[in-house]
C-alpha cells in the first residue's frame, strides 16, 4: 500500500476509471451518496475505515496487511 494517502486515492480514482465506473456508479454499489465519492476523490474528506473497505471491495481491490518490524 501507498505511504502516501494522496496517492492511495489516485489509485482508487484510476480504478474506478478502469472500471469505466462514474462517482455515481460507485456510490450507488456502496450504498454512499455520490457527493462523498467527489469529496474523497478531491481530498475534501477522510473516509472512515469502514467506508474504505466497502470501497475497495466494490472496485476490487485486495490489500494485504503486513506486521511491522
Amino acid at each position: 500500500m501507498p505511504d502516501n494517502p494522496n496517492e492511495f486515492i489516485e489509485i482508487l480514482k484510476k480504478r474506478r476509471k478502469e472500471l469505466n465506473m462514474t462517482q455515481r456508479d460507485l456510490a450507488q454499489k456502496c450504498h454512499l451518496p455520490q457527493s462523498t465519492i467527489g469529496r474523497i476523490e478531491s481530498y475534501k474528506r477522510i473516509p472512515k475505515l469502514d467506508t474504505i473497505f466497502t470501497i475497495l471491495d466494490k472496485l476490487n481491490i485486495r490489500i494485504e496487511l503486513k506486521p511491522s518490524k
